[in-house]
């Protein structure tokens, strides 16, 4: 619960926990009886929620991905994210600077076709010191383990050249975690 004022504050107090109560004291606009004033409020308002809502999704953690066969197979219908998907399957968790490295690509579209595979609920992240890594989501669903797996299986040539590439990079990040 989210109460504008003190006195709301104090009257709602009873209805929910501490915890899931929080109080914020804006000025009453109503006196200055100007329009400004109403939307400086207004946008305060806005902003806070904003923050509220992004810390307590952190909190919470993200809900389930609902694994749409349509949804993951559009994820993978392009050839460089079914062949991103397909090098983090077979190296592990990787770093932008390797993907960029291995697909020889610049580093918006490694990662704006990352961000796709992510939202897709194909790949997970993890920062490590200075740099994100990418990994596959380990809450995928069988059925689309066995896709990936039969999609290796059947078409190595896909990361063949980017394996290479990866190999060859002399500057890798330093920080290898598992």
């Amino acid at each position: 619960m989210i109460t504008l004022c003190e006195k709301a504050a104090n009257e709602c107090g009873s209805v929910c926990q501490p915890a899931q109560q929080i109080a914020w004291d804006f000025p009453d606009p109503v006196p200055s009886n100007r329009h400004a004033t109403f939307a400086l409020i207004l946008k305060e308002i806005k902003e806070r929620i904003s923050l509220f809502t992004l810390v307590h999704q952190k909190e919470t953690g993200r809900k389930p991905i609902n694994y749409d066969p349509i949804a993951v197979f559009k994820a993978m219908a392009d050839e460089f994210r079914l062949s991103a998907l397909l090098l983090i399957r077979d190296q592990g968790p990787l770093c932008v600077c390797e993907l960029t490295e291995a697909f020889d690509a610049p580093q918006p579209r490694v990662s704006r076709h990352l961000a796709t595979l992510k939202d897709a609920g194909l790949l997970d992240t993890e920062r490590r010191g200075q740099w994100i890594y990418y990994s596959l989501n380990l809450q995928i669903p069988p059925w689309l383990v066995r896709v990936l797996d039969e999609t290796a299986s059947q078409n190595g040539g896909l990361i063949e050249q980017a394996l290479e590439r990866l190999k060859d990079m002399s500057d890798r990040p330093a920080i290898r975690c598992g």
